[in-house]
């Protein structure tokens, strides 16, 4: 037998965490993920979807399934247009919310985070554990 990596199982706990927390959240209306989004009628339903997905992707992750792997990456490739849409919309000297670093720290964090996880899912020594 193949010995799995510490790195993986850990994220896939992490993505099952994070989206109970995303989806409990979301049906409270407690957590305000991607502020720009909630201001639109369909972001509500765009963040119950990514939940259930991280849901999904991090079940697929702990059971090394090919499927788990290409869901946290298709995941994180929509996060990053996420992330860029923040960059455009917040950071831009036409919006009211330009240079401020508090809510501009967040986006980077996400936006590194998510490069991150994506090149962790696709090294070949890690992508030869979901075959």
């Amino acid at each position: 037998m193949e010995k799995k990596s510490v790195g993986v199982i850990a994220l896939g706990i992490i993505f099952l965490v994070l989206g109970g927390v995303f989806i409990y959240g979301d049906t409270r209306g407690t957590v305000d993920y991607y502020q720009t989004f909630h201001k639109l009628n369909f972001g509500y339903l765009v963040n119950i979807v990514r939940a259930i997905g991280l849901l999904f992707s991090g079940l697929g992750v702990l059971l090394f399934r090919a499927w788990g792997r290409y869901l946290v990456i298709i995941l994180s490739s929509i996060t990053l247009g996420y992330c860029i849409g923040g960059f455009t919309l917040y950071l831009s000297p036409c919006s009211q919310r330009w240079g401020d670093q508090l809510f501009s720290l967040p986006i980077y964090a996400d936006f590194f985070a998510n490069i991150i996880i994506i090149y962790f899912f696709t090294r070949p020594k890690v992508r030869k554990q979901f075959k």
